[in-house]
């Protein structure tokens, strides 16, 4: 048994600046080969957009209305060497959703190296495409288009990684544990968490080296003996370099290597296997050798995953399952796939949304291809919001004030914040304070009501049981967009000017909050879940 002590524990940073960059060529342009290319605040930013984008858009009739569409315009490449079901479906409706076009490319239509170099074709492809999701053979071959490419590459699968099936799992494990206040859990909340590895050593297994002992989570594997399924040393490397980034006061789940199925889903918090089971004619993403099939189901032999086999190891009583798919059954019993243990579909649901994530972080962190509109204003004082019955708000009577923009709803579980933002604007409006509200109606229709009515509901004051309404006597703008297409002058400054977690531009809900020093600098970028009470020392700084 191989094993890998503890050394580092994962406290999640706050601050952007900690996070890595991705990988880039010698051109400049990043790429997402493996999750060894993102650090751990990248990862959590990504998973939590992953998560807002589902939210919106299955609560929303129209949710991708309600969604930034940042690959607008844009044509993917979706370039797939390799067969698949659930990566082609999630990667097609991932780009139109973001309001792109995706552009799929089999193996009929395209063969890397073979007429043509790997270079030539990175070059060719790239110069009329603005991203690239490739789905190869070897690593080499999206490391050779990801070296040569003039847009961002997503690696959607390779001999050696699988990165965006690890963010899907992640999704997945992390949505046991709910959802507060509109968000998704902390990365944190996997900490000390054990996930147990039962079958091939392959592109997924390599993934989850590089990402879940950083995250502090302990990860045990059962593979059988012999060369094909050795460690590989490139990915052992490359997990110790990340585990020697981590502060060195933090400590890192370990990882357990042996040949015992039952070994290693000892305290199993989830135990996972993939496709190793494959017939001659079946696509062997794993490890190329279809001619191998009875080889391998020898080397198998105990490696199916049944509640017998959980019991017997010791796994939790609440153990769940996870598997990439597809599935055959001698890698996991019926009564496990289909039971109430298995969460092999919305890990499979979830690909989309990992992959919308993806494609959205990529794109932003490339400047030529951020397409962001651009608004010709110089000033925080130039800017002009929309009143009520067609009055207009000049931003220039705000020279000399610290101001707090919201965007508000008046249907929201976040609503009763009409009251701390109220009680905020009474304290300071006296000493150059002012508080703006800006409704809108592009989270789960939470803001329906006309200006009148959301007027109303604003400036009454906080009554029975039957009508929740807030004394608020701050400005409220007529209602308007603060994402996609349509957004308001106002926000898409707002939103240059201060990005969100990891860059992101997009508002993710209702009643995010922006504060404004006396300069018109945006100076600080509050989420939903902060209360307007919170805020109020940083005021006092300014003020």
């Amino acid at each position: 048994m191989l094993f890998v002590p503890a050394c580092r524990a994962l406290a999640r940073s706050p601050l952007l600046s900690q996070a890595r960059t991705l990988s880039t060529n010698s051109a400049g342009v990043p790429s997402l080969l493996t999750l060894a290319d993102l650090s751990l605040d990248e990862i959590e930013g990504v998973l939590q957009r992953s998560a807002q984008f589902k939210r919106t858009m299955k609560r929303t009739a129209m949710g991708v209305c309600d969604i930034e569409r940042s690959l607008e315009r844009k044509t993917i490449a979706i370039l797939f060497s390799k067969r698949s079901t659930r990566t082609r479906v999630a990667s097609e409706s991932s780009v139109a959703a973001l309001g792109g076009h995706g552009m799929f490319l089999a193996p009929s239509d395209i063969q890397l190296g073979v007429n043509e170099s790997l270079p030539d074709t990175a070059r060719v492809v790239s110069s009329m495409v603005d991203g690239i999701m490739a789905r190869v053979g070897g690593h080499h071959e999206v490391e050779g288009l990801a070296s040569e490419s003039a847009v961002p590459v997503i690696n959607a699968l390779s001999s050696r990684f699988h990165p965006t099936q690890i963010l899907a799992d992640l999704l997945t494990m992390l949505e046991l544990h709910g959802a507060e206040n509109e968000g998704l859990a902390s990365l944190q909340s996997l900490q000390g968490k054990k996930v147990a590895w039962v079958g091939d050593s392959n592109n997924i297994l390599n993934d989850m080296i590089v990402t879940y002992p950083r995250m502090g989570m302990h990860l045990s594997i059962a593979a059988p003996q012999g060369p094909a399924y050795e460690r590989d040393p490139v990915v052992w490397d490359l997990m110790e370099k990340g585990l020697a980034q981590l502060p060195k006061q933090h400590t890192a789940g370990h990882i357990e290597w042996s040949h015992d199925p039952q070994q290693a889903v000892k305290d199993a918090d989830f135990i996972v296997t993939d496709t190793w089971y494959v017939t001659v004619t079946d696509l062997r993403i794993s490890m190329g050798d279809e001619a191998q099939k009875d080889q391998r189901l020898r080397d198998f032999q105990g490696f199916q995953v049944t509640e017998q086999l959980a019991r017997q190891g010791g796994a939790k009583p609440d153990w769940k399952f996870l598997h990439c798919l597809p599935r055959k059954a001698e890698e996991v019993s019926d009564d496990v796939f289909y039971g109430p243990r298995s969460l092999v579909f919305p890990e499979a649901e979830n690909r989309k949304w990992t992959i919308m994530a993806c494609f959205e972080y990529v794109d932003s962190t490339h400047p030529q291809l951020a397409g962001h509109v651009c608004i010709a204003m110089s000033s925080f004082y130039e800017l002009k919001a929309a009143l009520p019955k067609n009055q207009i708000f000049d931003f220039s009577q705000l020279k000399g004030k610290v101001v707090l923009i919201v965007n508000t709803a008046s249907k929201c579980g976040f609503t009763p914040q009409f009251e701390g933002l109220e009680k905020l604007y009474k304290e300071y409006q006296s000493r150059g304070f002012i508080v703006l509200g800006f409704p809108c109606n592009q989270f789960a229709s939470q803001d329906p009501g006309d200006d009148d009515s959301i007027g109303s509901i604003c400036q009454l004051v906080r009554g029975s049981a039957l009508t929740q309404n807030y004394g608020v006597s701050f400005p409220i703008m007529a209602k308007s967009d603060v994402n996609g297409a349509h957004t308001n002058d106002v926000f898409t400054f707002l939103k240059q000017e201060k990005p969100g977690f990891l860059g992101f531009q997009a508002i993710k809900w209702n009643f995010t909050k922006f504060l404004i020093d006396r300069e018109g600098k945006v100076v600080e970028r509050y989420s939903p879940t902060t209360s307007p009470a919170s805020i109020a020392s940083a005021i006092e700084k300014l003020l």
